[in-house]
């Protein structure tokens, strides 16, 4: 009917030092919620990604104020998280990452429905090809427990930027080869991963997005027509 469940102003999630933002929110499969956001208590100048589970009633699962997924502690750290559930109770995090220099690489962490560490301790990589790698995207892989797919705009080959893509198994290995998506010649750029993406020209840009498969446009070739076709297209870092 509507009616505010928990407090009618809402319930704190974290209210520590300096600021959060970015925040991320998926289901934990029993009522309640994981929420993911960027975080500056620890680097001011930069950020780490925490994490918070709400249970059904409103109450937090885990540490006050969340639990770190990631604490590089670099002076510009690391951004723009995405997240799904894990279809375990728990969640799988990505986000850009500045750890290896400045450009922004891929680094995926799951975390389980107690709050718990699964991967590398900092996370795993996915991609720290040149140039950098921004905007990850994230879908389940249907086809097994717990992994995901993820999906970034990758600037290796210069400013005629492309998609590429990744899956990532429950247990944080890299299980299929890196693909490319979309390649776009000059004049025209892919942007976004998975149905919204962006065609530029000196005169202008516009957004398309679309909740089907996208149309093969002027500028833009569509390399793959989706998600299980990866095994097909692989690329040299």
């Amino acid at each position: 009917d509507g009616a505010p469940l928990w407090n009618a102003s809402g319930i704190a999630v974290c209210t520590d030092t300096d600021k959060q933002d970015s925040q991320k929110l998926g289901a934990d499969g029993a009522g309640g919620a994981i929420i993911a956001w960027s975080d500056h208590r620890t680097v001011p100048a930069g950020c780490d990604i925490y994490a918070q589970r709400i249970a059904e009633n409103g109450t937090a699962r885990w540490a006050a104020n969340g639990i770190p997924v990631v604490c590089v502690q670099s002076l510009v750290g690391t951004r723009a998280p995405v997240m799904i559930a894990d279809d375990a109770g728990g969640a799988i995090i990505a986000w850009e990452d500045t750890r290896n220099g400045g450009e922004n690489d891929i680094y995926a962490q799951r975390i389980d429905p107690d709050g718990d560490i699964q991967w590398n301790t900092n996370a795993i990589a996915v991609c720290t090809a040149s140039n950098g790698q921004t905007g990850p995207v994230l879908v389940s892989d249907l086809h097994f427990v717990s992994g995901a797919i993820l999906a970034w705009v990758d600037y290796r080959n210069g400013d005629n930027y492309n998609i590429f893509a990744q899956h990532i198994n429950a247990h944080g290995v890299l299980g299929l080869p890196v693909a490319v998506l979309f390649r776009s010649p000059a004049g025209s750029m892919s942007t976004c991963p998975s149905t919204t993406w962006r065609e530029s020209s000196s005169r202008h840009s516009s957004t398309i997005a679309s909740n089907s498969a996208p149309r093969k446009s002027p500028g833009t070739e569509r390399i793959s027509r989706a998600m299980p076709s990866l095994p097909a297209f692989t690329c040299a870092a």
